[in-house]
């Protein structure tokens, strides 16, 4: 309000809050006008296709995470490979699962392609964490970096080479061909 020439420009994805642990909140997004009131009319723009998503990774995501047509995947340079969600009875069936979707994704793109993701990396000490078994008991003879907690940064010197497990918020804006996320559920 004391610079009338300012433009306030707020972009987001409420759907995509993971940093509501450091104190961010979807609010800021969806509220934007009634929390800075005044300072000009506000306009929403929405975005409605998503380009880093296929068509095929939407429809999973839709279906598995949010039971409606939510997203519209427009990557269509990309193969338009189908996700595969694995579920299992007991959390000690985790790992093993884990290491079958492993092996496949290492015979084709090597421990180079290959993300494991979780939504924290920070139980890995207890014996009792499926991904901990994951490393101690099928990942002995595969180069793999563990990242040791889940804001690390990203190295690529670091990971270059290697299977990577990290957590979700570690990894924003990287790829790799092969991706594993344990815990999605």
């Amino acid at each position: 309000a004391a610079n009338p020439a300012a433009a306030l420009i707020v972009v987001g994805d409420a759907r995509q809050s993971i940093n509501e642990y450091r104190g961010a909140h979807p609010a800021f997004l969806t509220e934007a006008a009634a929390l800075y009131p005044g300072v000009r009319p506000w306009r929403a723009c929405r975005l409605g296709v998503s380009y880093r998503l296929t068509p095929a990774t939407a429809a999973f995501v839709n279906s598995q995470l949010y039971g409606a047509a939510v997203l519209v995947g427009g990557n269509v340079a990309d193969p338009n490979l189908r996700p595969v969600y694995i579920a299992v009875p007991k959390k000690a069936d985790v790992a093993p699962a884990c290491a079958r979707a492993l092996a496949a994704g290492l015979r084709k793109y090597g421990p180079a392609g290959v993300f494991v993701l979780a939504p924290s990396v920070r139980g890995l000490a207890n014996k009792n964490s499926p991904i901990a078994a994951l490393v101690r008991n099928h990942l002995a003879d595969t180069p793999t970096y563990v990242a040791g907690g889940d804001n690390e940064a990203v190295d690529d010197a670091l990971i270059r080479g290697k299977v990577a497990i990290m957590s979700f918020n570690a990894v924003k804006g990287c790829e790799r061909p092969y991706v594993i996320i344990v815990g999605l559920d």
